[in-house]
């Protein structure tokens, strides 16, 4: 797939809680529009609504060269302290300010623009999409830091509709094999897909800190490869409750500088289409 970017202006301005960066640029659909088959389903229920904890994802938009996102970093990880266990934090290098120093890793993939680009993209640096929910009054997921706790106060009062779990997980040798179970504790209309993917914390590489370039900053959660398609692998075209949807995954792509005991793989079950909206997400350490 090919890329064409062309930036038409850059500029930052400044935010009530903190300054944001913004990038303006044309719109380039990377969804892929091609789906897997419908897993068996299984009707025998396994859990309860109420064993079934609520967890939000929060996939920040960030880049090395963007001075205001280490502050969203900060808020970011403030959140995920206050709701301890329900916030699971992916951080995605996309757009202009993703562009790496000369001497550094590039923390950009293929994979993060085209999430960005399914989302809406980002009006400003930092933003984040809270369960990809598009929220009343707004006109796109990917929402500055000024509204993320309050819209994860939002999504996590929500009813639950689903529970998503890593069942087994194997890392032997540099392939990662795992199996994941999504039961639908309601009716869900509208289709349900999967996505799977890796993160990395602790990442020592140059970011722009309030218009400082720091060398040994310590990059977190950064999104590393997709195990599904960047737009999912169909679980239905809606789901019945008490539905039990089982997928296994095998990657081998590992980078040789990736830490793996600093990485995690996070699941998660959400929508398609006008509703992309996250039911449920997991994250687990690649090696315990």
């Amino acid at each position: 797939m090919s890329y064409i970017q062309k930036w038409v202006s850059i500029f930052c301005i400044s935010a009530l809680f903190f300054g944001a960066c913004e990038e303006q640029g044309p719109y380039i659909n990377f969804e892929e529009e091609t789906e897997t088959a419908t897993p068996q389903e299984n009707e025998n229920p396994t859990v309860n609504n109420e064993d079934v904890q609520k967890v939000v994802l929060l996939e920040e938009f960030t880049g090395v060269r963007c001075p205001n996102c280490p502050a969203g970093a900060v808020l970011a990880e403030q959140l995920a302290d206050q709701y301890e266990g329900q916030v699971i934090i992916v951080s995605i290098h996309s757009g202009f300010f993703s562009i790496p120093y000369a001497e550094a890793e590039n923390f950009k993939i293929e994979a993060g623009q085209q999430i960005e680009n399914l989302l809406g993209k980002a009006a400003a640096y930092p933003s984040a999409a809270i369960n990809r929910t598009l929220f009343e009054g707004e006109n796109r997921a990917i929402i500055p830091s000024t509204k993320w706790n309050n819209y994860i106060k939002t999504e996590l009062d929500a009813p639950v509709l689903a529970s998503i779990n890593i069942n087994t997980l194997n890392f032997d040798e540099g392939t990662l094999k795992l199996s994941t179970t999504a039961q639908f504790l309601e009716k869900v209309e509208g289709t349900v897909k999967l996505s799977v993917l890796l993160i990395e914390d602790g990442i020592i590489s140059p970011q722009d800190v309030d218009g400082v370039k720091v060398d040994d900053y310590v990059h977190k959660h950064v999104l590393r490869a997709m195990l599904s398609p960047s737009n999912g692998v169909l679980l239905g075209l809606s789901a019945d409750k008490d539905s039990v949807y089982q997928n296994e995954f095998t990657f081998n792509n590992f980078e040789t500088y990736w830490d793996k005991s600093k990485m995690y793989v996070v699941a998660f079950v959400h929508g398609s289409g006008d509703n992309l909206s996250v039911l449920n997400a997991v994250q687990i350490p690649l090696i315990e």
